[in-house]
């Protein structure tokens, strides 16, 4: 699927990676909302800690449920190294 500039990319996301991009967005607002005074740099340390943190339980639920929260296409199977 190929998404032109003028569509939003999350017309296309699943409902679980639109659920855990809002919650990572809301996260870190309330995070920045706490700091009196935001360098660009504090802010995209809020916001990377936000999405390692949702990263980690989305990966988690994608193994859970056998496909890409994204595209919803199933996952690969895993290879095992002989």
């Amino acid at each position: 699927m190929k998404i032109t500039p003028k569509q939003n990319p999350r017309d296309h996301f699943g409902k679980y990676a639109l659920m855990y991009t809002r919650m990572a967005e809301e996260l870190s607002a309330d995070r920045l909302n706490d700091v009196e005074t935001v360098t660009l740099r504090a802010a995209m340390d809020i916001v990377w800690e936000a999405a390692r943190l949702f990263h980690q339980q989305a990966k988690q639920l994608a193994d859970a449920v056998g496909y890409d929260l994204v595209t919803e296409k199933p996952l690969l199977p895993k290879t095992t190294k002989a």
